[in-house]
C-alpha cells in the first residue's frame, strides 16, 4: 500500500506434469506488470488484496485429464518397497544400546 502498487488479479495460467503455474498482475500508476508466483502464494495475496482470480481454459481442460489415483498409489507402493528394504537391512548394532 505504501508504495501505490495494487494486485490487479492473479491468473492460474498453466499446467504441466500435476503442476501449476500462476502470475500476479500488478499495477503502479499508468505501469503494469505480471509476476511469476506459486499458486498457493498467488491465491494468498488474492485473497488479502480482494484481488480476482481467474484461472485460463487450458488449465481447466488439462486438469481434467489428470488420473491422481495412479501417481498416489504408485507412490504409496514406492514407500512400502523403501521402508522393506531399511528393515530387511537392519542389523543388531544399528539398535545401539537398545538390546534386540
Amino acid at each position: 500500500e505504501s508504495a501505490r502498487v495494487t494486485v490487479e488479479r492473479v491468473g492460474i495460467i498453466n499446467l504441466a506434469d500435476i503442476t501449476f503455474y500462476a502470475a500476479v498482475d500488478f499495477a503502479h500508476g499508468d505501469r503494469r506488470w505480471a509476476m511469476d508466483a506459486r499458486p498457493s502464494d498467488a491465491i494468498a495475496i488474492a485473497l488479502r488484496t480482494k484481488a480476482p482470480i481467474f484461472v485460463s481454459k487450458k488449465v481447466i481442460d488439462k486438469s481434467r485429464k489428470i488420473d491422481l489415483s495412479k501417481d498416489v498409489a504408485d507412490d504409496d507402493q514406492t514407500r512400502k518397497q523403501k521402508w522393506a528394504e531399511i528393515l530387511e537391512n537392519l542389523s543388531p548394532e544399528d539398535f545401539g544400546k537398545y538390546k534386540m
